[in-house]
């Protein structure tokens, strides 16, 4: 009879829990509510010679970033055969920390060519000019970021 009155109070309490915005959610505590600013990135990948490059996983990471996760390939986006690419992030409206890092993996070895992986800092992003999309969210964009991937040669190779 405990037994049964436990999972009933569990399930309750879960079900109180999930109705008011709690979850499981490993990289992003703020889900419901929150006022968010979006930043979408856009720009070009490119080798060291001036060559789009096409594959290549991108991902924004920083402090009070939704995509905050480790380097799981399903969370990156990846360049256009052009080399062109778009990453959106969302920062919590109000923070003091809006730094962050565009961070571009090879992750699909030799089908390109063998890239070292690259960071490119994406500085002053609390001084962008925010446009309200809604009242909780607010958008902006960074454009023509340039990322120049290094080739994998003996001399560099992890």
């Amino acid at each position: 009879m405990k037994h049964y009155f436990l999972k009933w109070i569990n399930l309750c309490l879960t079900g109180v829990l999930a109705w008011l915005g709690y979850s499981c959610e490993p990289h992003f505590a703020c889900d419901y509510g929150v006022p968010l600013n979006e930043v979408l990135v856009n720009g070009k990948v490119c080798d060291e010679e001036g060559n789009p490059i096409e594959g290549i996983g991108l991902k924004i990471i920083g402090a009070n970033i939704e995509s905050e996760a480790e380097y799981d390939s399903w969370l990156l986006k990846f360049s256009e055969p052009d080399g062109s690419f778009q990453v959106k992030s969302s920062f919590v409206k109000g923070t003091d920390d809006y730094t962050a890092q565009l961070v571009a993996l090879d992750v699909d070895s030799a089908d390109n060519g063998e890239f070292l992986p690259d960071t490119t800092e994406l500085k002053d992003l609390q001084n962008l000019d925010f446009r309200d999309v809604d009242a909780w969210v607010s958008h902006a964009e960074v454009n023509d970021v340039k990322v120049v991937m290094k080739k994998v040669t003996e001399n560099n190779q992890e």
